[in-house]
C-alpha cells in the first residue's frame, strides 16, 4: 500500500467493502379476528377526571378459545405516567402479558394469542400533558360522561405536548418492540376523545352554549396545526422498527370558522392522502385501518374505503357499533376490500362477539386467513 495513502481514504474504503448493517426483521403479521379488549370511562370526582380505560380481562377470549389471533391493550397515557414523562407505570402491560403467556401455555389452545397496543390519550392525558403549553383546554363530550360533564384536553396539535408523546412512544418502544407478543401498536397521535386520530372532539354544553369546538380554537387550534399533527405521526414510531404500526383512517373533520359542534365538514380528501402518506413513509410496516366497517358501507366513506383497498395490505377494520350489525356480510366486506384482521367489539350490551358461536366466529376467521372461503366477492365493494 502507498504509504502516503490517506488513512480516511482507507477507512473509507473499507466501510464501503462492509455489508450493508442487516434491517430489522418484521415480526409476523397478526392475520385473523381480533377483540377490541374491554373499554370504558368512569369519572373518578366531581371534576370527571377520567380514571382511565381498564386493561383487557381474557375471559372472553377464553369462552371463545381458538376463535381469536389478537386482542387490544387498552390503557391511558394518565396510567401510563401520572406524574411526569421520566418514568412508565408497566403494570397493566405486563399483567395483560402474562395472561396472554399463560393463555398460549395452556393446552386446550391451537391459536396463539398476540396483542395490539392502543394507548389513549386525548380525554386520558394525564395532567401534566395536559398543562403542557398552556392550561387545559375545557371541552365536553355526552358519548363520555354521566349528564354531559365538562372534562379537559391538552394541546393535543401544539409541540410541546406533541414532544412528550413521542418520549414515551419511544421509551416504550425500546422496552417492547423485542417483546413478540406484542403484534402491533395503535396510531393514536393526535387524539382527542376516541383512539381515531381524525375524531376531534366537538360536543358542546346545552345549559351555557359553550362548544369544544370554540374553546379549542381559543387554546390555539386550527385546521392546519391539526392537520400537520396527522402528517407528522409516522415519525411517532420511529422507536418500533419491527412492530407493525395500525393507523386508523376516516375523514377529519375540519374546524376552521365553524362555531359549534353540528356542522363540521368532513374531509375524505385529507384522508386519502393520509393514507397514501403512511403507506410511502412506513410502507409495509403500518397496517391501513378503519373502526367502522358495516354492510352495506356507509356512502360518505365509500372513498375512504377505495383508498384503504387501493393501499393494498396490510389492512384491518373494526366494526361499526355491533348492534344490528349484519355480521357475515361485515365479515364478507372486510376480506373483499383485501383486511388481513378483523376488530370485533366484545360488548355483549351492544351486541358484541360474546352473543356469536365460537364456531361462527371460527369460521370467519378462516375466511379472512384463506379468502377463497369467503366466496364471491359480488356486490361488495373491492
Amino acid at each position: 500500500m502507498n504509504r502516503n495513502t490517506s488513512p480516511s481514504w482507507v477507512l473509507a474504503a473499507l466501510v464501503f467493502c462492509l455489508p450493508p448493517l442487516a434491517k430489522a426483521a418484521q415480526k409476523p403479521p397478526l392475520i385473523g379476528l381480533i377483540s377490541m379488549g374491554r373499554t370504558g370511562f368512569g369519572p373518578a370526582n366531581s371534576n370527571a377526571r377520567f380514571l382511565g380505560i381498564p386493561g383487557p380481562s381474557l375471559d372472553d377470549i377464553e369462552a371463545k378459545r381458538n376463535a381469536f389471533d389478537g386482542i387490544v391493550i387498552n390503557v391511558p397515557w394518565a396510567q401510563l405516567q401520572p406524574a411526569g414523562p421520566d418514568s412508565i407505570d408497566r403494570s397493566v402491560i405486563e399483567s395483560t402479558l402474562s395472561r396472554i403467556r399463560a393463555y398460549n401455555r395452556d393446552p386446550r389452545t391451537t391459536v396463539k394469542l398476540r396483542a395490539v397496543l392502543r394507548i389513549w390519550a386525548g380525554l386520558v392525558a394525564p395532567d401534566w400533558a395536559k398543562s403542557l403549553g398552556g392550561p387545559p383546554v375545557t371541552v365536553f363530550s355526552n358519548t363520555r360522561t354521566p349528564g354531559n360533564q365538562a372534562i379537559t384536553l391538552g394541546r393535543v396539535w401544539a409541540e410541546p405536548y406533541r414532544h412528550a408523546w413521542r418520549h414515551m412512544l419511544d421509551q416504550l418502544g425500546d422496552i417492547y418492540d423485542s417483546e413478540p407478543l406484542i403484534a402491533q401498536i395503535s396510531n393514536t397521535s393526535c387524539t382527542t376523545n376516541d383512539d381515531e386520530p381524525n375524531a376531534i372532539t366537538r360536543d358542546f354544553d346545552a345549559a351555557s352554549g359553550r362548544s369544544s369546538i370554540g374553546n379549542l380554537h381559543g387554546a390555539g387550534l386550527n385546521d392546519a396545526a391539526f392537520i400537520d399533527c396527522l402528517r407528522q405521526s409516522p415519525l411517532d414510531y420511529t422507536h418500533w422498527p419491527t412492530t407493525a404500526v395500525n393507523a386508523t383512517f376516516g375523514a377529519v373533520f375540519r374546524t376552521d370558522g365553524v362555531p359549534d359542534y353540528q356542522h363540521l365538514p368532513r374531509d375524505s380528501g385529507t384522508a386519502m392522502s393520509l393514507i397514501r402518506l403512511w403507506r410511502s413513509d412506513l410502507g409495509g410496516r403500518v397496517v391501513i385501518a378503519n373502526h367502522n366497517l358495516n354492510y352495506p358501507l356507509n356512502p360518505r366513506q365509500i372513498d375512504i374505503y377505495r383508498a384503504i383497498a387501493a393501499a393494498g395490505p396490510p389492512i384491518s377494520f373494526q366494526t361499526h357499533s355491533p348492534k344490528g350489525l349484519d355480521w357475515p356480510n361485515t365479515v364478507k366486506e372486510a376480506v373483499c376490500l383485501g383486511a388481513q384482521s378483523l376488530e370485533l367489539w366484545n360488548s355483549t350490551g351492544a351486541g358484541g362477539y360474546m352473543d356469536q358461536p365460537v364456531d361462527t366466529l371460527i369460521g370467519w376467521s378462516r375466511e379472512l386467513k384463506n379468502p377463497a372461503e369467503a366466496g364471491s366477492c359480488a356486490g361488495f365493494e373491492q
